[in-house]
């Protein structure tokens, strides 16, 4: 815990609550008892920025980062943050803000989901096809018709079609590891907090899995 105390070390009039004959008298007695004054800057309590002003005190005597300093460091990380999502969607537009990447997100997402509807089409008139008959003809110059047993095919006679899934989930957990990427910059202003962290290792395992790794 923190040893910091608020101590009482200045005596401060408002020039706004004395009378002329007051301010006259106070700069008389300052004259004759060599009192001498401070350049400073008066925070009442009653302004909005009064704890934060102690906070900034509280920071600096024990050696930390001041709020605006901490704030600037946080917005340097934000701003990588936004520039590495923005490389990774490829969306090269300048200093994009983070609605463009939620609204390019978006419409990938679309796209995404499109892309899979049409494979899981193609499967499926593949898986006919190959039902349908003995094999392809024309494959083998010698004029053979070519098993369809001699074609990585196996998986579309699934009807789960495991290997398009796999495919599918990848692309899917892929996205959602860079929806997280975005999480954490929106939360960024508390980079010491425990979701920070579990938002970290939920991007890490949801990679881990778009890269066919380890889950």
């Amino acid at each position: 815990m923190s040893d910091f105390q608020r101590e009482e070390r200045y005596v401060v009039f408002k020039i706004a609550d004395l009378t002329h004959d007051q301010r006259v008298a106070l700069s008389k007695a300052r004259i004759v008892h060599t009192i001498p004054t401070r350049e400073c800057v008066v925070v009442e309590h009653d302004w909005p920025i009064y704890e934060e002003t102690w906070e900034n005190v509280q920071r600096l005597a024990e050696g930390r980062e001041s709020i605006g300093a901490e704030l600037a460091l946080k917005r340097q990380e934000y701003d990588r943050l936004i520039g590495e999502l923005a490389a990774a969607m490829g969306y090269d537009a300048p200093r994009p803000s983070l609605c463009d990447l939620v609204a390019e997100a978006a419409q990938v997402n679309r796209e995404r989901d499109a892309l899979a509807a049409r494979y899981t089409a193609l499967a499926d008139e593949v898986r006919a096809m190959i039902q349908d008959s003995d094999g392809l003809a024309g494959y083998h110059l010698n004029g053979d018709v070519a098993c369809w047993s001699e074609f990585d095919v196996g998986h579309l006679l699934s009807e789960t079609d495991e290997v398009g899934g796999k495919i599918i989930d990848r692309l899917k957990a892929q996205w959602q590891a860079e929806i997280l990427e975005v999480a954490k910059s929106k939360i960024i202003e508390d980079p010491h907090g425990d979701p920070v962290a579990k938002l970290e290792y939920m991007a890490y395992r949801m990679r881990r899995q778009a890269e066919g790794g380890d889950t």
